[in-house]
């Protein structure tokens, strides 16, 4: 071979071994697609082929003890774009923004935001209104690529009634979602954010659905491979009783505080009211405006103060020590006690509400004037631990376990507690100041309701509830406690809380009401603000045989005696009423009975 014709001959040598090694890098690469990694890819294929469309369980009810309904879904329409379908995207936004009264700029925000996939809808408005909805279906001709679809959200449609006890629900946050992923929850999901909402939102929620779909290169929709229904979620039957709830929101009106009603014999909460209240619906369908509207509001209105906020209770707190005082023989109900309008201990005058005094005072007449020298004396006898130790058998310092899950614990100051800052002390002066419910003493209203119901069922700790039934299951409530106070000194304490109310010298005489015999006890709580005390009132009726328990704060309400005792008096006229209804009802029912 010559030198001439070596060359060519080494570069077409070169040329096939570079063909070759080429030629096995390809069969190499084809064998780790298609036999090493192919179910990878196939997978990844199968992905970009097969697409899941998300089917959303219907919430389940909240439903009154009747069976009305408080919580529930309604349809709401939105509009969608698929982009790829429509011939000019300007003229459609702009057109669509004319007959929906809505700037186009919006419209074009919506669709950058939340468009994802090609040929997968972006919304661009949501809840339309059924008229607009339908005026858009009826010209969708026009705008290929214009979807309008229904969607159900959730709905409270007796506005904010008994909004703190449903509460309401809203996007999961990535706190949330951390915490419930492994129990199916997804990024977008909404969850319950408070009441019972909340509390039972795993059983509430249901369990999505969905449409397995296949899509062609371009993203169109072939074929529907498959579907699972969504399993809807189960309604929540609470003890709020409609008529009663409305009645003591009523009664509230514009003045914050809170009222609860319960049945002293069950602990089944037949109202629950808090003011300042929110619209739970502002959350689901609302605009971000109105949403921040409660999440900022300087009033707390998402506070439920019936479980969430403590007060020093004032005066109502002398039930717990005439009762400490009694069980442990430190006065006796016949002993009387001299009320010149103040009493010292030590450098400290302690006044009571009336400069002039009460004279000798005996402990129903103490209850029913409620008499701060009386029970600075008795307290003082009892003992600090015992009236501390009391509190608790009373359940104040302890949650009730009632299922809102925001219930805070209030707080029994004790002896044995102080703060290091303290060095142990323990002043006789504080001993005074929690005998008549002053100090570093803080109960919630729900706490309230429970003490007083031990006075109204004989000596029994009950636990409060508001589930009725969930689904088919009724929730096991725990027991009730007996407090183990002889009968003759709850006698002594009911007899001086009648006269709180049907004697005209009561402190809460302006609740009485011919016909019907209450039994409560008022309570005037200072605060960091000069003449403007917390106001309570607490109470049960009929005082034999009680049929239901309250207990009503009003926050820097005045006098427990004035305005709170006047809402107590329409709450004893409202069960009267009632009663009144359904013995006549019974009448004619037996009357015309075959």
């Amino acid at each position: 071979m010559s030198p001439a014709s070596s060359a060519p001959e080494r570069r077409l040598a070169h040329l096939r071994w570079l063909a070759g090694a080429a030629i096995v890098a390809l069969g190499l690469a084809l064998f780790r697609m298609q036999v090493w990694q192919g179910r990878t890819y196939r997978r990844l294929a199968d992905a970009n082929r097969i697409r899941l469309i998300p089917w959303e369980a219907p919430r389940g009810r909240l439903l009154d003890r009747q069976g009305a309904v408080l919580a529930a879904h309604r349809t709401v329409y939105d509009v969608a774009v698929i982009p790829q379908e429509v011939d000019d995207l300007t003229a459609t936004l702009r057109a669509l923004g004319r007959l929906l009264d809505r700037p186009e700029s919006a419209l074009r925000r919506s669709l950058q935001a939340r468009r994802t996939y090609p040929f997968v809808p972006a919304v661009v408005a949501e809840d339309i209104g059924v008229h607009q909805a339908i005026r858009l279906e009826e010209q969708r001709s026009h705008y290929p690529g214009l979807i309008v679809r229904p969607r159900m959200v959730r709905s409270y449609p007796h506005g904010d009634l008994a909004a703190h006890v449903l509460g309401y629900i809203g996007p999961i946050d990535r706190e949330e979602l951390s915490r419930l992923r492994p129990y199916g929850y997804r990024l977008r999901d909404w969850v319950g954010k408070m009441g019972v909402e909340r509390r039972y939102d795993g059983r509430l929620r249901g369990t999505p659905g969905g449409i397995m779909v296949e899509v062609d290169h371009q993203g169109r929709q072939v074929r529907t491979l498959g579907e699972r229904p969504p399993q809807p979620g189960q309604d929540v039957q609470l003890t709020i009783d409609l008529e009663w709830q409305r009645q003591v929101e009523g009664l509230l009106g514009e003045q914050k505080g809170a009222c609860v009603v319960i049945d002293p014999n069950t602990g089944e909460i037949l109202a629950m009211a808090s003011h300042p209240a929110f619209l739970p619906e502002d959350f689901v369908t609302g605009t971000p405006g109105a949403r921040q509207r409660w999440l900022k509001d300087t009033a707390s209105v998402l506070v439920n103060r019936s479980v969430s906020a403590a007060y020093t209770p004032g005066s109502i707190f002398k039930l717990v020590t005439a009762t400490a005082a009694l069980v442990r023989r430190a006065v006796s109900a016949a002993d009387q006690v001299a009320c010149p309008g103040f009493v010292r201990v030590g450098s400290q005058t302690y006044h009571c509400w009336n400069l002039d005094g009460h004279g000798p005072e005996s402990l129903r007449e103490a209850l029913r004037d409620s008499c701060n020298v009386y029970f600075i004396h008795a307290g003082r006898q009892a003992g600090a631990e015992a009236l501390a130790d009391w509190a608790g058998r009373f359940g104040l310092g302890h949650p009730t376990g009632i299922e809102l899950m925001e219930e805070t614990t209030g707080h029994v100051p004790r002896p044995g507690r102080v703060t290091a800052r303290r060095r142990g002390t323990w002043f006789e002066g504080e001993t005074a100041n929690l005998a008549i419910g002053q100090g570093a003493l803080l109960m919630t209203p729900l706490q309230g309701a429970v003490m007083v119901s031990a006075m109204a069922n004989g000596g029994r700790i009950i636990h409060p509830h508001v589930v009725v039934r969930v689904g088919t299951d009724a929730p096991q409530a725990s027991s009730s406690r007996r407090l183990f106070v002889p009968s003759q000194i709850l006698a002594t304490v009911q007899e001086g809380m009648r006269r709180v109310v049907n004697d005209p010298q009561g402190t809460g005489y302006r609740a009485h009401l011919e016909g019907v015999v209450m039994a409560a006890k008022t309570g005037t709580a200072q605060t960091q603000i000069a003449g403007r005390p917390h106001g309570w009132f607490v109470g049960f009726l009929p005082a034999d045989h009680p049929q239901i328990a309250f207990a009503i704060l009003l926050e820097h309400g005045g006098s427990g005696g004035a305005l709170p005792a006047e809402m107590a008096h329409q709450l004893a006229l409202h069960w009267q009423s009632r009663s009144l209804g359904a013995a006549a009802s019974t009448a004619i029912a037996q009357a015309t009975a075959p």
